[in-house]
């Protein structure tokens, strides 16, 4: 019984958490554990299953058909731990309640052919041994996806790992419990476990240390941009402009590939940023502040998706400088749309909704400038692209007195960049020609629908060469990811973006005849 309830708990559990954030239900021990809790229950309870002879057969053919089937219909890395998961899991047990039948047409004999009983006797081991091969390969070749080769020598690989796993830890280890059994194999499995773990625990230390002292250079790094002092050997995207004749000196890249990933804006840190998730009340709109003043001169809301966050760092030092408010509203996945004319959103997607909320939250508070980011990058085709339901909400926004102001958004690439960084270390081959990832002419400027008052505003120049755009700009690693910004790179970014609101949205710089009444926020944090 106690069993079965946890197996219960736990499957209900798992769909409640893979409703809101399958890839966390995917790699969560208590969302997994009805799988296991399922088999264990039916060891447990099998004594009392008296099924017909001629029924057993049927049973385990059936449920070896559902087992091979999942592998080629389902798509596990999206599905599971879902109720999906109960096809190989109910096949499974298909195949266990129909084994030990008397009946030569069951699967039996098939299961007992040597490759799979060597399969079979592997099995434990090779779930443990695939996955991590899995993310290695994907990390040292920068690809999204394993390619035939690569999941030949995966697979393969796996295998001799598992064999040898077997042979020499598994198997003396169920000796050992069979020969002292008691109190001494118990003993040593404590042992075993605690020498292990606490090697783990230990090396998880060491690692998080050392990505902690990389992460502070970085910070260091970021700091200084703009100090006559500390800059000079990471100008970062000032050594784009022509204007800059210091040349770069030969010194390690920042931040170090290693923790590229975590050089993140602050701001990410401070839970009012939201994730595309489909639970209660996540399309109600949170403010982050990235820069404050008493009286603010201007307010400028920066609204979007990931690609509009990752130029806060840049947009919080401007603000600070300006002593402008500067607030950010974002959802991952979701920038600013407005459907065509006599079509409705659907409201019960929270992307939609939330944009609704957001276009409502704009209207109140009315700030001086909504920046968006006005283009759409691909890796598919070349050129950049506007979504007309973009332009509409910027449309919307200036028939409500509110300006606008784009930016061009960044190259995207089809393998990861600090991972090639890494195995390239002068950027070689970690490159996309320029032509390839943006059109010709920034096509916000010819966009059908974009409102006359709004500001366009190309940074391209201060990240991409003439000809390519690197993964590496002035010492500093440009990319977190695949398309992705560092926070660092952001922040060496700010002194061009500072010039071009100048040079496009002059009418943030001059002073009010009077200063407004700014509605109170409910900003977070």
């Amino acid at each position: 019984m106690v069993v079965a309830g946890a197996s219960v708990a736990s499957f209900v559990f798992a769909q409640e958490l893979h409703a809101a954030d399958q890839p966390v239900a995917y790699f969560h021990s208590w969302a997994r554990f009805w799988e296991l809790g399922i088999g264990g229950f039916l060891a447990l309870a099998l004594p009392w299953f008296r099924l017909p002879g001629a029924v057993r057969p049927l049973l385990g053919w059936a449920g070896l058909g559902l087992v091979v089937s999942s592998g080629f219909l389902l798509d596990g890395g999206a599905l599971f731990p879902g109720a999906w998961a109960l096809w190989p899991v109910g096949g499974a047990l298909l195949v266990l309640l129909g084994s030990g039948g008397s009946a030569g047409w069951g699967p039996r004999g098939l299961l007992q052919l040597a490759p799979l009983r060597f399969v079979a006797d592997i099995s434990y081991a090779l779930y443990l041994w695939h996955w991590p091969l899995l993310i290695a390969y994907l990390h040292h070749t920068g690809l999204e996806r394993v390619d035939a080769v690569g999941a030949a020598a995966i697979l393969s690989t796996s295998v001799l790992l598992s064999w040898l796993t077997t042979k020499l830890v598994a198997d003396p280890a169920q000796r050992f419990r069979e020969a002292f059994g008691g109190v001494r194999a118990l003993v040593a499995a404590a042992v075993c476990v605690s020498l292990v773990a606490g090697g783990a625990v230990a090396g998880v230390r060491l690692l998080e240390r050392q990505d902690a002292q990389l992460l502070a250079e970085a910070e260091a790094v970021a700091e200084a941009v703009g100090d006559d002092d500390g800059a000079s050997d990471y100008p970062g995207a000032l050594a784009l402009d022509p204007r800059h004749t210091d040349p770069v000196p030969d010194v390690a890249v920042q931040p170090a590939a290693a923790v590229a990933a975590q050089d993140r804006p602050a701001v990410d840190d401070d839970g009012c940023i939201q994730d595309n998730h489909e639970t209660p009340g996540a399309d109600a709109p949170l403010l982050c502040t990235l820069s404050d003043a008493p009286d603010p001169r201007r307010v400028v809301v920066m609204v979007g998706d990931s690609h509009t966050i990752q130029w806060a760092p840049a947009m919080t030092e401007i603000g600070a400088d300006e002593g402008w408010r500067v607030l950010l509203l974002a959802r991952r996945g979701c920038r600013l749309q407005v459907p065509p004319a006599g079509e409705q959103a659907d409201l019960t997607d929270m992307c939609w909704s939330w944009r609704a909320n957001a276009m409502k939250l704009l209207r109140q508070l009315r700030p001086d400038a909504v920046m968006v980011v006005g283009t759409r990058t691909s890796t598919i085709a070349p050129g950049d692209k506007v979504n007309p339901a973009e332009t509409r909400a910027w449309k919307r926004l200036d028939r409500a007195g509110i300006r606008v102001v784009t930016l061009r958004d960044n190259p995207r690439f089809e393998f990861d960049m600090p991972a090639c960084v890494e195995e390239h270390p002068d950027g070689t081959g970690c490159t996309r020609p320029r032509a390839d990832a943006f059109s010709p002419v920034n096509p916000v400027r010819q966009a059908e629908g974009a409102p006359r008052s709004a500001a366009h505003l190309d940074l391209t120049p201060h990240i991409c060469g003439p000809v390519l755009c690197k993964g590496v700009v002035g010492n500093v690693l440009v990319y977190r990811d695949d398309d992705h910004m560092t926070a660092t790179y952001a922040t060496t970014l700010a002194e061009p973006l500072h010039a071009a609101l100048r040079a496009r949205a002059g009418w943030l710089f001059r002073d009010r005849p009077q200063t407004p009444q700014t509605p109170p926020l409910q900003t977070h944090p």
